[in-house]
């Protein structure tokens, strides 16, 4: 086993909405794939970033403004399939 140091990646700005977007990928992905436990990971990552994200970028509120409008649009949309894919799970 070998140890190796993980150097803190930069949030701000575009560093910042590159994680994001990333994030949101994997969870799409993990969810079309109906692997959850994937998306539960993936959802506690989420809240960790956009945590220091906020941090990285407390001065540019516009940036955060967009990138919180962005979160908010992305987990509504998370949502709506996750309803969908209840309901066909229902029937």
């Amino acid at each position: 086993m070998s140890l190796s140091l993980v150097v803190p990646t930069d949030l701000s700005g575009h560093s910042g909405a590159d994680a994001l977007l990333q994030l949101k990928q994997d969870m799409a992905a993990a969810l079309a794939e109906g692997d959850f436990d994937r998306v539960r990971q993936l959802d506690q990552t989420f809240a960790c970033v956009l945590d220091k994200l906020s941090l990285a970028n407390r001065d540019n509120r516009t940036f955060l403004l967009n990138a919180l409008l962005d979160v908010k649009q992305h987990y509504a949309q998370l949502l709506r399939e996750c309803e969908r894919v209840a309901r066909a799970h229902a029937v």
